[in-house]
């Protein structure tokens, strides 16, 4: 759980990952979705929307059934990291954390 930052009510997020890095606290979120479909630009804005109001430093998307080209560019834009359930055995990790990430 996340406070907004708006409303100050706790916000439900799937995976939370604290950590400190350079002495900061950074919090890194990853939502998921487990539907038939591709995930779509909606849910990417929808999860931007939701993050922007919440302390996330860095926001990953999870699906199950990928994502729409569409909604991979949009996420791209925002700066928001995707990642599908069979794209998990080729992630690169590091790129996807940081190189010099403690997480």
């Amino acid at each position: 759980m996340l406070q907004d930052s708006v409303t100050g009510t706790e916000r439900e997020v799937d995976v939370c990952i604290t950590g400190e890095v350079g002495g900061h606290q950074v919090i890194v979120s990853i939502e998921c979705r487990d539907h038939r479909r591709r995930a779509d630009v909606t849910w990417v804005e929808q999860m931007a929307a939701k993050h922007d109001r919440l302390p996330t430093n860095a926001l990953i998307l999870a699906s199950k059934s990928g994502f729409s080209k569409e909604a991979r560019k949009v996420a791209k834009r925002y700066n928001t990291k995707t990642i599908s359930f069979d794209e998990i055995e080729v992630t690169d990790y590091v790129s996807l954390l940081g190189a010099n990430s403690s997480l």
